[in-house]
């Protein structure tokens, strides 16, 4: 079940509301825990029982971690059994494949001869890499004292299992949402209307634009006559695809909690505007990258034991960022591509003694910086989008001169695009955002404002209704990884 399709919209989802809304406080967790595993049953079947073995490993891990005593071998001990457990469940569902394919490619194809290849092409549950990261998250969290293990194993599964951010995230830390597990929930018609309009917001990106512009990518790729400018304008939809379809995601998520009682955090932050690769993926699916900041490389020594420690730290979280989107080396590619501009971005920095602003107003001036940082991404994400490299390669040509400049093929595709893209554009930047915000601060708009949000709410609504009657199936892209 996904949330783009009729089904969620207008059966589980009411349902949800009408329960959750009508049983006590106390009771309400364990309506959520029902729906949650509900949700999860109906797309994976059996599978739901790989996630109850880790919610069941989390649990057990975290309460034995909680009764050692705070300097004995037994939390070591407890901790290195579970993270075994937790990514040898990951390793052999997500990866067992490309271990298999790897060796087979470097042994000629002896593996696959003797009829063995195929016996690791396991099934690969759906969010299995986001609600592991979240297990993982607490247990470790449990271990430094910065948390206090749960006891009560329905809470503890709710939050694992919480449906709006269950199989693509973002990434929740047990911490951000501990207090309203708790029945500390506040609920008012104010918050559940801003989390209505958030859901309705990011199931407009999903559909009406995400959808839109990867239809237009699969046009340009079986375009009979290629063009450097039909290459960068297919590469540029493609980051502008996978940007509204994972924020849009994220919007969805972060709604529907809201509409729950729950505070997330964010997960993008207007990333296609950054000046530099380090604020882009500090805004960025923030939640994956401060995950693997405080789990991985911090830890590891972070950049407080000199130039070479950190690059090498570097190189290793953005190695295990790129696998971590997908059983693929291409994801490494795509992965070390970033990292790599990150180290010199850093050693620049560096040398000049200048930290980034990630905070800074946005200029004109800093126009040339985004356009650097953009182009360069749009490039990288060609390895994102290609697992056969030899298709990126090609790809990657065609935007650098190994096609015509133009086509006549040219010219039609991106007629389809003349409203699309610029709307696409403008929409993954703040100034929509601000102009409601600065016409809602004039005295007119503090009135036109909420009531034009009704009713664009509606229509954006019944819009994004009317293309999922008429459309097909459109899953998620991070439902993959």
């Amino acid at each position: 079940m996904v949330f783009s399709s009729l089904t969620f919209l207008y059966l589980f989802l009411p349902s949800v509301f009408l329960l959750y809304y009508l049983v006590p406080g106390k009771a309400r967790n364990v309506i959520l825990l029902i729906f949650s595993l509900f949700f999860y049953f109906y797309g994976e079947q059996l599978y739901l029982l790989v996630m109850l073995g880790e919610i069941a490993a989390v649990y057990a891990a975290g309460l034995l971690i909680g009764r050692q005593k705070e300097n004995g071998a037994g939390r070591k001990v407890v901790l290195v059994l579970f993270l075994v457990f937790s990514l040898g469940m990951l390793a052999v569902f997500k990866y067992a494949g490309l271990l298999a394919r790897t060796v087979d490619a470097l042994t000629a194809g002896a593996l696959s001869a003797q009829s063995g290849l195929s016996l690791f092409e396991i099934h690969m549950p759906i969010g299995i890499s986001f609600y592991t990261f979240q297990g993982i998250s607490y247990v470790l969290d449990v271990y430094r004292k910065r948390e206090e293990a749960e006891k009560n194993p329905l809470r503890l599964a709710a939050y694992i299992s919480l449906f709006p951010q269950l199989i693509a995230g973002p990434i929740v830390r047990y911490g951000d949402v501990a207090k309203e597990l708790k029945e500390k929930r506040t609920f008012s018609l104010s918050k559940f209307s801003e989390g209505a309009v958030r859901f309705v917001i990011g199931l407009g990106k999903k559909v009406l634009l995400a959808d839109r512009l990867y239809a237009f990518c699969q046009s340009a790729s079986t375009a009979t006559e290629s063009s450097v400018v039909l290459a960068w304008a297919e590469g540029l939809c493609f980051l502008l695809y996978v940007y509204f379809d994972f924020s849009g995601y994220s919007d969805m998520a972060i709604g529907l909690c809201a509409c729950l009682g729950f505070s997330i955090p964010e997960n993008f932050r207007y990333p296609l505007i950054s000046r530099g690769f380090r604020e882009f993926w500090r805004r960025w699916h923030i939640s994956l990258g401060s995950w693997f900041r405080d789990y991985l490389y911090i830890p590891m020594g972070g950049s407080r034991k000199g130039i070479p420690v950190q690059i090498r730290n570097l190189i290793v979280v953005w190695a295990l960022t790129g696998l971590w989107h997908g059983a693929s080396w291409n994801y490494v590619v795509w992965g070390l591509g970033f990292g790599l501009l990150i180290i010199i971005e850093t050693l620049i920095d560096k040398r000049r003694g200048r930290k980034p602003d990630t905070e800074a107003p946005f200029r004109f001036r800093s126009i040339p910086s985004v356009l650097l940082v953009a182009v360069l991404t749009v490039v990288l994400f060609v390895w994102f989008r290609f697992q056969d490299w030899g298709d990126a390669v090609s790809q990657a040509g065609k935007m650098f001169g190994a096609v015509p400049f133009w086509s006549g093929e040219t010219a039609y595709l991106l007629r389809g695009m003349i409203l699309l893209l610029p709307v696409s554009l403008i929409g993954a930047t703040p100034v929509p955002k601000t102009l409601v915000a600065k016409l809602e601060g004039t005295k007119a708009g503090s009135f036109l404002v909420p009531a034009g949000r009704v009713v664009w709410t509606v229509g954006l609504l019944a819009l994004a209704t009317a293309y999922l009657v008429d459309g097909s199936f459109s899953p998620f892209l991070y439902f993959l990884f």
